[in-house]
């Protein structure tokens, strides 16, 4: 649990820090050009740093918290800059703005007399909040991207088009498009989502899709231009719960009966329900051709 007064604190000390080594820095700096040594850029703008240390160091207590609590979903916390980058903002009090902007002639303790000055403009209030709401709610936030990313990779969306799902003998079909090594980066980052996103479902359902998606990641990381493409005719994870058939213009994700009834409950506690109603109507009467 963040509470305003602990970050508060923890960026007033880097912010003393920041103060004393910059001082440091440009009286070396300064000594080095009265050497010759020419330094491009020995001014720091005082107000740069100040917001600089603050941002690095909410993004880090962002991230550690989101390691602390997403569960392996891709869900982050996330902090909007403008709460603590206020020094050169619209909503600035003008004299905050200028304080930084004549900090050129301060002195050490002058400058150090801006850190309260700063601090009291920000609202911890709300960045506690914020931050707490997210860690809470981290989870089933990262659930529901999961739930999305299935849903656009599985183009669940398009039930009328070429790449509509549907039903041939035992297994349900989704069609993807077939990638080449130009894409293979993009699309290696979608489907190790899209792996996780069928761990959480393994977890609920007490089901093993297989190693079938492991298999064709690994088969999409090893294209080059040789090789430009999976050959087609490929089958990973063959006589598993997920089966995925690559062919020279498309790729199939072909799920048995109960891993699809798995990936439908998923969507369906998460919120997917009018998806998952148009998608049962389909599949339960199209067949393939």
């Amino acid at each position: 649990m963040q509470t305003a007064e602990i970050v508060k604190n923890n960026i007033r000390s880097r912010l003393q820090e920041m103060i004393e080594s910059r001082r440091q820095l440009l009286n070396h700096a300064n000594f080095l050009s009265s050497l010759g040594v020419e330094i491009k850029d020995n001014r720091l703008h005082l107000c740069r740093c100040f917001e600089s240390v603050a941002k690095t160091y909410i993004d880090g207590l962002c991230q550690k918290l989101t390691q602390e609590h997403a569960n392996g979903t891709p869900a982050k916390i996330m902090i909007d800059p403008e709460l603590y980058c206020i020094i050169g903002s619209r909503a600035a009090s003008r004299a905050l703005s200028l304080l930084f902007n004549n900090a050129d002639d301060y002195s050490l303790d002058d400058e150090k007399s801006l850190i309260d000055k700063y601090l009291t403009e920000i609202d911890f209030e709300c960045i506690a909040d914020e931050i707490n709401t997210q860690a809470e709610q981290l989870k089933d936030t990262g659930i529901g991207i999961f739930a999305r990313q299935i849903i656009d990779q599985m183009n669940l969306w398009n039930l009328d088009g070429y790449y509509s799902p549907y039903r041939k003998n035992s297994r349900i079909i989704c069609k993807t498009w077939a990638f080449n090594y130009l894409h293979n980066h993009s699309e290696i980052s979608k489907l190790e989502t899209l792996k996780n996103a069928f761990n959480a479902i393994e977890e609920d359902a007490g089901i093993t899709f297989g190693p079938s998606i492991r298999e064709y990641i690994s088969a999409a990381g090893k294209l080059h231009w040789k090789c430009e493409k999976i050959p087609s005719r490929t089958i990973f994870g063959k006589g598993g719960h997920l089966e995925i058939h690559c062919f020279k213009d498309k790729h199939e994700y072909r799920f048995s009966s109960q891993a699809f009834d798995a990936l439908m409950a998923f969507l369906t506690i998460n919120g997917k329900s009018d998806v998952v109603d148009n998608i049962m109507e389909k599949t339960d009467f199209m067949e393939a051709v």
